[in-house]
């Protein structure tokens, strides 16, 4: 979850106080570009250069941008307490380094901001008025009359600006991350180079309750780059895997995925989860291990939002690899689960692990097993599917019995078979109609939540079709928005599956767990 806020803090502290109209979009767009400046000086940056102070979730830090208009590219780095991240825009080339240093082609999110980027940095947008359109006026919080104008562009979400009615400046800017709303108000006008700029920004997703504030150290145009700004790389290897391709034993329990492994040389009991956007310790074994926590953070998830903290790992292993230096989450992970589960979980592997090997696992062996990237080569007869990545997370695209076309994310994690988005529910009505559907309870990040219940017959995943079974609905988080359901250990268990983050592939391959495998469907007619 911080991975959503620091990028999209960044991005609406150097590129949200850009925007604005009313009336019609063309006249609101050429109020507020004169307000800032004028087009003629606006139309002369070459580059720019901020350096902002940063104060989020009780942490202080910094958050810099470079941005050069031709070829446009921007680098953008936030660090924050622990926590130091880098996003870089190279055309429509996007790619990250995260809070543990791994270089990844950017996902969806990145890419939406990177689309906002290019479109308001430089202004340019503001004078295409095939991408404006105008709101009614309206009044905000305090009184203030505002126009509205909104920007639209083909790979990213819309952005809406509001627009003082007596400065032509905007007050306030409103977009959407992961179906989560995020507002911008930039304040403190300040003139450099004859072009005003805000000296402070506060940004807030109300969903996660979380809120950062920047204030602006340093803001220039038209200054040189310095070499190698947009440049950047993955670091050091922060891994070791000793024994590649060797199986480490795994237990299905519960549909879960648990295997030992050891955290400061403590042996632990770890819980496998695909499905989590970062890997998380047990905040009580952190504490025991005098490991200290920084932040006070939300992360949403089945069942709600949940407090954590970053805490940083000197060593832990699992499954043959040992990783050093890892900044993880630490949420009571114990005090949680042990009631449903009966496993004392000290750790849970998500992207941060995943995310620097190709992992098999093999359910039907109860096998979990590592391949360096690298020199990872598949030469088997499975199904090859492309895989969409954001916030770390994998998706595929499948078919629900033959007719509906769904993209789901491969949680193992989960329990059950398939989870669907109530979004995806109200596009497809039809899904649930002469089904017998009843209610039961799902146990998630954020607690317990009441969801509805009911059987769905065949999936196509690739060329393989398998008969999902026990599936659920209800279970709302605004950050699985972006999907349209949840494949389980239900079903992922009926595969030896391949995840391949850095290939943004996943493979399968038929398993013998339930004593028959899937049924080979031709690729064709899968698709």
């Amino acid at each position: 979850m911080k991975r959503i806020l620091t990028a999209a803090a960044v991005l609406v502290s150097a590129t949200g106080c850009r925007g604005g109209e009313t009336v019609s979009a063309e006249e609101l767009a050429g109020r507020y570009l004169d307000a800032v400046g004028g087009v003629e000086r606006l139309e002369s940056i070459r580059t720019v250069h901020t350096l902002d102070s940063l104060e989020m979730a009780g942490l202080s830090g910094t958050s810099e941008a470079w941005w050069q208009k031709e070829p446009f590219m921007g680098c953008i780095t936030v660090s924050l307490g622990p926590v130091t991240q880098t996003m870089l825009i190279r055309g429509d080339s996007v790619w990250s380094v995260d809070r543990n240093g791994i270089l990844m082609p950017g996902d969806e999110l990145s890419r939406n901001q990177a689309a906002l980027a290019a479109s308001t940095v430089f202004y340019g947008a503001f004078s295409d008025e095939s991408v404006l359109s105008a709101l009614p006026d309206t009044v905000i919080e305090g009184g203030t009359g505002v126009a509205r104008l909104v920007l639209g562009r083909e790979g990213m979400e819309p952005a809406t600006f509001y627009l003082s009615t007596e400065t032509w400046l905007p007050v306030l800017m409103h977009t959407r991350v992961m179906g989560m709303d995020i507002y911008s108000a930039p304040s403190g006008w300040e003139e450099i180079s004859g072009i005003l700029s805000p000296s402070g920004t506060n940004d807030r997703i109300p969903a996660l309750g979380q809120e950062s504030v920047s204030s602006n150290i340093l803001t220039e145009y038209n200054v040189p780059v310095p070499g190698q700004i947009f440049s950047i790389d993955g670091g050091m290897r922060d891994w070791v895997l000793a024994d590649e391709g060797v199986p480490h034993p795994f237990s299905l329990d519960g549909e879960h995925i648990y295997l030992m492994g050891e955290v400061c040389g403590r042996p632990v009991d770890i819980l496998l989860d695909s499905g989590a956007g970062a890997t998380v310790i047990d905040s009580a074994l952190a504490a025991e291990l005098g490991l200290a926590s920084a932040g006070s953070f939300s992360a949403l998830g089945v069942g709600g939002s949940s407090s954590f903290s970053f805490v940083v790992v000197p060593v832990y292993a699992a499954a043959g690899a040992t990783l050093t230096g890892q900044t993880v989450a630490a949420i009571p992970l114990d005090e949680r689960f042990y009631p449903v589960t009966g496993h004392h979980i000290g750790l849970v592997l998500g992207y941060d692990f995943l995310s620097r090997f190709v992992t098999l696992i093999d359910y039907g062996a109860g096998a979990l097993t590592l391949y360096d990237p690298e020199g990872f080569e598949y030469d088997g007869g499975g199904s090859v599917l492309e895989a969409s990545r954001s916030m770390g997370l994998l998706s595929v695209e499948a078919v629900i019995e033959d007719s509906i076309a769904a993209q789901l994310l491969l949680d193992t994690g989960a329990g059950g078979a398939l989870h669907f988005s109530p979004l995806f529910l109200e596009r497809h009505p039809s899904l649930l109609e002469g089904r017998t559907v009843d209610e039961a309870s799902l146990q998630g990040v954020g607690g317990e939540a009441t969801t509805s219940t009911f059987e769905i017959g065949s999936l196509t995943l690739g060329s393989y079709v398998v008969e999902a079974g026990a599936s659920s609905a209800g279970a709302d988080a605004p950050v699985l928005s972006a999907f349209d359901g949840i494949i389980g250990n239900s079903v992922l268990a009926r595969f030896r599956v391949y995840l391949d983050y850095s290939g943004q592939r996943v493979i399968l391959e038929p398993s013998s767990l339930f004593g028959a495998e899937p049924v080979p469907q031709p690729a064709e007619a899968a698709s």
